[in-house]
């Protein structure tokens, strides 16, 4: 139950900050033109690293190596982001985007971090376990071959 609502919670995080990116690459695009793009740098490092992480949580890929990949580009999310909320809480010129943007991507980051540190430490075996158990249909645990106490 945790499990989902964790993972829900990433999706939705994922979805909302490569939309937010996006919409913010456009606008700048637009009104700044294609001279200087430095300033689209976070709205990448955003939209990468939600795009990775959507495609570990997706049943297509799935592999060890994506999942440290998730997990470092959510380290990095993370710095990004409580670099961008420094920057503007101690500039004399505010951004409210870039503190909206920053704060969610630290929200993002940490739950990121959260739900594949526990994929990677194991946390996750019972729930696959189980996923196997209704994928066979099978109603006696040691059918699936593993011992009974290790599920």
């Amino acid at each position: 139950m945790m499990r989902k609502t964790l993972v829900g919670a990433v999706v939705a995080c994922c979805v909302v900050s490569i939309a937010a990116s996006c919409v913010l690459a456009l606008s700048y695009t637009v009104f700044k033109g294609l001279t200087d793009l430095r300033p689209l740098v976070p709205a990448l490092v955003f939209t990468l690293q939600g795009a990775v992480t959507l495609a570990a949580l997706s049943a297509i890929v799935s592999a060890l190596a994506i999942d440290v990949l998730a997990f470092a580009g959510a380290m990095g999310l993370v710095w990004v982001s409580y670099s961008m909320v420094q920057h503007t809480l101690s500039s004399p010129h505010f951004e409210g985007y870039a503190l909206v943007l920053g704060t969610a991507g630290v929200l993002q980051g940490t739950l990121t971090l959260l739900l594949f540190l526990w994929r990677m430490l194991g946390g996750l075996t019972q729930d696959a376990k189980e996923a196997l158990l209704e994928r066979r249909g099978d109603t006696e645990r040691s059918d699936v071959g593993l011992p009974t106490d290790a599920i």
